[in-house]
């Protein structure tokens, strides 16, 4: 049988097997601070979601309403008895489940109907739909299609609220189903680590889509799932997820051990999804007396007739009400049907922020220098930022004490304290994820992570989550994330501590990125990403760390999107960054004296990408050569060289050459890493064979 055909919970004081009742006893005193105007509104936003849904529900089998559908009917005590016991300062993240979560929260049920119909009046324009709803006013950080995405999110809200001494608590809702993802394992440790103000609400309806729990958690905890938050030291609950008193006592009493400081809570609310996981889904997997049975115990069912029971109100009034709220949502019917579709222009807006100190160079004014390594370039300029702006901090592996796995942020640690200088789990989930919330929620994270190898173990929260959550929620909000890592060849390190994969997250739109080559250059472009509204990647290379150069001791910011011309030539143009740049240089003074004059083009930014200085250089020599240490294929090279095909062709004597990493994983021993990567003399045999 499925565990959500067995209806007496083994939670005996929660719920009386032998009464069939809620068993109020020590609730009570725990709920006394509710009044018959607070439980009349419980009610009234519990029969708002489930007509909301189930309207939804018709107007979707109509075809009005497109893509997915994922119903909140039989939850709806869950929302809204955590709601209630948050105020509108703190904040909240959401599933793919989350029209219940949004309506308790005091979204409009007008403009959610209209982002479910994918209008431009909708919460997020349009671009997000049913499963993407965000209002970061109402401190609502997103309904979320990745499950245990927004765990976190949250988890760097709550840090913000620590950081900035708000008082704000976080609040994830998620399904039972998360708990078997990393995120929530990443996140949880963090937050119990850190002590952070972080409830998380586990929506146990019995189901993960379409499998019951019994298959999804061992036997020892299908029971009580909030063990899995134990070896993190959080406060766990279990609680009636179909009794909205109950659950505002548990959500209370959570809420406020992390306003006091007493850190993260998990709560199990047991409760049941009436619908399928979405609208379509057959339901194969249960029948209808399992329903019934669920069904003695609809919130909207029990509520009602309990508060009249009390005399809280009368079955006129409640019927008053229903009327109401029918009303309502068939207005909110009504206003997404009449509003607009958005404009097809519009699908190109909201990607980026309108911020405009990011993208502005700032020229020194004496124009005096100092020689400096790219790795103290970095410590410096991240000391200056973290200067002029108490909300920038860092986090990430050893970033504190031994500043980071290459010293680069030797002695910040010593200067800023360990709270602005965060050391971190090995958690690349969390390190990311957490930066990312607690950017939307007013700081200014610059986060680490070792090797860029390492990008792909956070690869839901950057593809997923930084890269979309602006656009998605209707380009409505900031955030302002630096992401530092590294790439690394020459070091005999082998595959996995040894690639470069700019041209990777270059390819997911809504990361910025930069590739940092020389310390001036460093010193730009960091400036420019801490101070951009918008979340920036900036790769460094471990084999630049060491090379030195003149940086300018004034204010020096270089605009996002700008390449430079390192050094003039006639016959034929380079194209190359970080450890590629030096090596194209070099080629570069070894065959002026054979007679070729190299120009050497750094495009310092990948994305956005300077075409028009790379091509305008291409069109002057009429030769062009595109050297990466990404692989041939599919690599940054390929993209440079149709690009500047595109731009230049009739004024290219030969077709664009391209250098780089053969397509093989980067070998370990010396002379196979030698075979592969492209060095100085690859680069100037490669232009010989152009003249």
């Amino acid at each position: 049988m499925q565990y959500g055909a067995t209806i007496p919970f083994a939670l005996a004081f929660i719920y009386d097997e032998s009464e069939d009742t809620v068993a109020m006893s020590s609730q009570e005193e725990q709920q006394s601070d509710l009044d018959d105007q607070d439980r009349i509104e419980l009610l009234r936003t519990m029969r708002r979601i489930r007509e909301f849904e189930s309207e939804m529900q018709v107007r979707f089998a109509d075809g009005e309403v497109p893509g997915f559908l994922h119903l909140y009917i039989g939850e709806e005590a869950i929302a809204v008895g955590v709601e209630q016991a948050l105020t509108e300062n703190d904040y909240i993240t959401s599933t793919h489940r989350g029209h219940g979560h949004c309506i308790a929260r005091g979204l409009e049920t007008d403009r959610m109907a209209a982002e479910l119909y994918g209008k431009e009046t909708g919460y997020c324009n349009g671009k997000g739909g049913s499963m993407h709803i965000a209002d970061v006013d109402a401190g609502m950080l997103g309904a979320n299609g990745i499950v245990a995405g927004g765990i976190p999110i949250a988890t760097g809200a709550a840090l913000s609220s620590k950081m900035r001494d708000s008082n704000e608590v976080a609040v994830s809702y998620f399904g039972d189903g998360a708990l078997s993802q990393g995120a929530f394992h990443e996140a949880f440790n963090l937050a119990g680590l850190w002590n952070l103000p972080l409830v998380g609400i586990i929506e146990n309806n019995q189901y993960g889509e379409m499998t019951g729990i019994e298959d999804h958690h061992p036997a020892e905890s299908v029971d009580d799932l909030t063990v899995y938050g134990e070896p993190y030291g959080v406060n766990r609950v279990q609680v009636d997820g179909m009794d909205v008193e109950a659950v505002y006592s548990a959500a209370s009493e959570a809420v406020e051990r992390a306003r006091a400081g007493k850190g993260p809570s998990l709560i199990e609310c047991i409760a049941y999804r009436f619908e399928g996981h979405h609208e379509g889904d057959s339901e194969f997997y249960r029948d209808e007396d399992e329903l019934n049975e669920w069904r003695q115990k609809d919130p909207i069912r029990t509520y009602p007739q309990e508060l009249i029971d009390r005399s809280v109100l009368t079955e006129s009034e409640y019927e008053e009400i229903e009327r109401e709220i029918e009303a309502e949502i068939q207005d909110a019917v009504d206003f997404a049907r009449q509003s607009d579709q958005p404009a097809p222009e519009a699908a190109y807006n909201g990607l980026y922020s309108d911020n405009v100190n990011a993208n502005e160079s700032s020229v020194p004014q004496s124009g005096d220098t100092e020689e400096l390594t790219v790795r103290e370039v970095i410590s410096q300029t991240l000391g200056e930022e973290m200067e002029q702006n108490d909300r920038v901090f860092l986090q990430g592996i050893d970033v504190a004490g031994r500043g980071g796995t290459f010293n680069t942020l030797e002695g910040l640690a010593e200067r800023f304290g360990e709270d602005r200088v965060r050391n971190t789990p090995i958690s690349e989930v969390a390190i990311v994820g957490s930066g990312l919330g607690a950017a939307a929620t007013g700081m200014r994270p610059v986060v680490e992570v070792m090797y860029s190898g390492f990008l792909g173990v956070a690869g839901d929260q950057l593809l997923n989550q930084v890269a979309k959550m602006r656009y998605m929620f209707g380009g409505k909000l900031d955030i302002p994330l630096t992401i530092r890592t590294q790439n690394t060849m020459g070091y005999e390190a082998a595959a996995q501590h040894s690639q470069a994969l700019h041209n990777w997250i270059a390819a997911i739109p809504g990361i910025k990125v930069v590739c940092a080559s020389t310390p001036a250059d460093t010193k730009g472009l960091l400036k420019a990403a801490v101070r951009s509204d918008d979340p920036v990647m900036v790769f460094e290379h471990s084999g630049v760390y060491n090379r030195s150069g003149p940086v300018p001791t004034d204010e020096y910011v270089l605009p996002i999107g700008e390449a430079a011309v390192e050094r003039e030539g006639e016959d034929v143009t380079v194209v190359a960054t970080q450890v590629q740049l030096w090596n194209a240089l070099e080629a570069a003074k070894r065959l002026e004296s054979e007679g070729i004059s190299v120009e050497v083009v750094n495009p310092r930014t990948i994305d956005p990408l300077d075409v028009e200085t790379i091509a305008a250089s291409a069109r002057k020599t009429g030769r062009c050569v595109v050297v990466d240490d990404t692989p041939l294929s599919f690599g940054m090279q390929s993209e440079l060289s149709s690009r500047i095909s595109e731009e230049a062709f009739f004024d290219l004597d030969f077709p664009v050459q391209r250098i780089g990493i053969d397509d093989v994983p980067t070998p370990f021993s010396p002379p196979l890493e030698q075979e592969v990567v492209p060095d100085d003399e690859d680069i100037a045999e490669t232009v010989r064979k152009l003249t």
